[in-house]
């Protein structure tokens, strides 16, 4: 039986109960290096989720010494680690702590290196895991866990606001971060608190223009000052605005049956690089704006370089898993594709140049094929 807080939060839920030996340990590392000045460096994914993780671990280790700062990308790249390991080098037992993405496969080869350089390594993610990346870790949160029994609504910035929580951080604080974290990535567990949502937005706009100094304390600083994060909103929802207003003429709709899969031209939309709204942020505004509500529809937004995914709640319980897809064309497609996994209702894929309409067909040859066997 689930014992949830008011707001949705989940508080002591069978999969929080399973988790918490992990994140208790979780705490106790982050205390550790805290308290010892151990030199601590957390990279967190570059949204709402992966930036309330950034927060909440900079919270629960109330160090100076510890480095926090934004990633670009949904894998820990072997570059990355390269440069990681340098800033490492003359510091005595480092930890390297990465949040809200990290453990797939294509993270494997970066974790390799660390581990073989002796570099304490701690990963805490909600999205599903490769096993070989994971067994490389020093330590691994996650609700996908065997025998946690958890989803990917155990969103990362919730999990890390529980460890901070755990590790002495002020707990209304903390279950703010929770709330944003959730709302950010849609989980089920997701508040309708407007100003949630409004919170979560600016952390998604801020997102898309790369790191800042001392990201932990920035980003705090901006959520704690009405004034600041609502001039961030407006100027976000005027861009989201203009995205709905211009998506029905440059968007195709398909109808497979009773399903409706919505074609973003990404190029066409999309701001650009750095800026925002990001392309899989464009992806799920446009196709939000042409879906039938009470429908399974799928969004897919292609670029030179990305085809993202986006579902809603209608073709996930028929079925659909962006996931899948992503998975069974990279192995039909494998010098075509780059990277790419998420979750089932919001995935993406990096496409290697000049395979844009290869990935793009195959794309909506599966999802057609998906739709036609629902009929």
């Amino acid at each position: 039986m689930e014992n949830n807080a008011p707001d949705g939060v989940p508080a002591d839920d069978e999969t929080m109960r399973k988790m918490r030996p992990d994140m208790e340990t979780a705490a106790r590392i982050l205390s550790s290096a805290g308290r010892n000045g151990k030199f601590v460096l957390v990279r967190f994914h570059c949204d709402a989720d992966g930036i309330t993780s950034g927060i909440a671990l900079w919270k629960a280790l109330g160090s100076k010494k510890a480095v926090i700062m934004q990633n670009g990308s949904a894998i820990y790249e072997m570059r990355d680690a390269v440069r990681d390991l340098n800033n490492m080098l003359g510091y005595e037992k480092p930890l390297l702590v990465l949040a809200d993405f990290g453990a797939n496969e294509e993270s494997r080869e970066a974790h390799a290196l660390m581990r073989a350089a002796g570099v304490e390594t701690m990963v805490i993610d909600h999205h599903p895991h490769s096993q070989k990346t994971a067994s490389l870790l020093s330590l691994f949160v996650s609700p996908h866990k065997e025998g946690m029994g958890g989803t990917s609504d155990y969103a990362a910035g919730f999990l890390c606001s529980r460890i901070a929580t755990i590790a002495g951080a002020d707990e209304k604080a903390m279950h703010e971060l929770a709330r944003l974290s959730l709302c950010g990535d849609k989980s089920k567990f997701a508040s309708d608190d407007a100003q949630i949502a409004k919170k979560a937005l600016v952390l998604d706009y801020l997102a898309s223009f790369g790191n800042f100094n001392n990201a932990g304390e920035f980003y705090s600083r901006v959520l704690s000052r009405e004034e600041v994060w609502m001039e961030f909103y407006s100027v976000a929802q005027e861009k989201l605005d203009r995205i709905r207003e211009a998506a029905a003429p440059l968007c195709k709709v398909h109808m497979e049956g009773n399903v409706g899969i919505v074609v973003v031209p990404l190029e066409k939309l999309s701001a650009g690089r750095n800026e925002f709204p990001s392309p899989g942020k464009t992806c799920g505004v446009a196709y939000d704006a042409l879906r039938e509500t009470g429908k399974p529809f799928v969004g897919i937004g292609h670029s030179k370089r990305t085809v993202n995914f986006r579902a809603s709640k209608e073709a996930l319980e028929s079925g659909f898993s962006a996931r899948k897809i992503i998975t069974a064309l990279k192995g039909e497609l494998p010098n075509c594709i780059e990277a790419g996994g998420g979750h089932d209702g919001a995935a993406s894929i990096r496409v290697r140049e000049g395979c844009d309409g290869i990935v793009l067909e195959a794309a909506l040859k599966k999802t057609k094929e998906w739709a036609v066997n629902l009929r």
